[in-house]
């Protein structure tokens, strides 16, 4: 286990670096006429409080596969405090 060195959750890359849940892209996506939307906040403030939870909930939930492979190693404890923080 390397010291003094965080674990990086890189579980939603992909969607983060492409702006697909973007703020800007959810409004401009709402600006189209007769464009329908479901399910995406209304406000910048529910937009970031939905996006916390879907990306702490997607962390955690790679983070409890990973702990299967690495359950008995010097992982484990390491693993097992970063879930516990993200389910503060």
């Amino acid at each position: 286990v390397p010291k003094n060195k965080s674990i990086f959750f890189m579980g939603i890359h992909s969607i983060a670096e492409q702006n697909i849940y973007s703020w800007e892209t959810i409004e401009e996506m709402r600006k189209r006429p007769g464009n329908v939307m479901f399910g995406f906040p209304k406000t910048k403030a529910e937009y970031d409080d939905w996006y916390k939870k879907v990306y702490t909930n997607t962390e955690k939930a790679c983070l409890k596969k990973v702990l299967k492979k690495y359950k008995g190693t010097d992982w484990e404890p390491i693993i097992n405090e970063r879930i516990s923080e993200l389910s503060k």
